[in-house]
């Protein structure tokens, strides 16, 4: 028997996954933002771990987990895998297409040279997106909220909404969804250049990855609605955060 080491390309993901949230930005917070960075902190870890088993061939430490957590965790390390199989399989796709398209937010060139840079930069983005709504002057977190409207755009799935329900879905959707998506350019822009890729070569083995990523992130979509089912939600204010209080079938930020 011999033991697998995980490769360089496999350390650099390893390496920055284990360096998130950076220590510091805990300056000058508050204690209610300093206690979210080390929620996000445990996120990172958890990440980490769970790909470190995977790269060295080792079983899943995910097992230990309660529930809820295996689930979860389990769901997102299949997404970022499918998401580093794509990536490494498109990759001349997506370096043809940032040369054609460019990018306002990384100039003319793209600033990763391999796909596992690549991978690393879309995770620390993930995490990003989680952190930063704690140093948001308002930012509300309702996740009983996304899990009606989870319900609502399966119902829009099978044709079962009626237009006026579908436009009022739409547009809380897109504002929920307004702050983790704009972390996730880098990882559309991959997904875009890729299947573009696949359709003008006609590549078979792209197309599966890319269908597979699209079920990966599906499941793991569906996974956090059933979570967010049992969650109260939160708002950041200043600094602060405001747990929801439940009164009378609706949720209201304490005074």
């Amino acid at each position: 028997m011999f033991a697998i080491v995980p490769t360089e390309e496999q350390e650099i993901i390893l390496k920055k996954v284990c360096e998130l949230p950076p220590e510091y930005v805990l300056d000058g917070l508050t204690q209610d933002q300093k206690d979210h960075w080390h929620k996000v902190k445990y996120v990172s870890k958890t990440i980490h771990t769970s790909l470190e088993a995977f790269f060295s061939g080792s079983p899943s430490p995910l097992q230990e987990l309660l529930d809820d957590e295996k689930e979860i965790y389990g769901s997102l390390t299949d997404f970022y895998l499918s998401l580093y199989a794509m990536i490494q399989w498109g990759w001349k796709d997506i370096l043809d297409c940032f040369a054609q398209w460019g990018n306002e937010s990384y100039g003319q060139k793209f600033p990763f040279n391999s796909p596992g840079e690549t991978l690393a930069a879309i995770i620390e983005q993930d995490l990003a997106a989680q952190f930063l709504q704690c140093k948001q002057g308002r930012f509300d977190f309702r996740p009983r909220k996304l899990y009606d409207l989870h319900l609502q755009k399966n119902k829009k799935a099978k044709g079962k909404l009626s237009l006026p329900v579908e436009k009022k879905y739409e547009k809380e959707a897109e504002a929920l969804a307004k702050h983790f998506d704009s972390f996730r350019e880098l990882e559309f822009f991959c997904f875009k250049a890729c299947r573009q890729g696949a359709i003008k070569r006609n590549d078979r083995i792209l197309k599966i990855k890319l269908d597979d990523l699209v079920a990966k992130n599906n499941n793991l979509s569906n996974t956090l609605n059933r979570y967010y089912r049992k969650m109260n939600g939160w708002a950041w204010q200043n600094g602060n955060r405001l747990e929801t209080v439940r009164e009378g079938g609706t949720y209201k930020l304490p005074s």
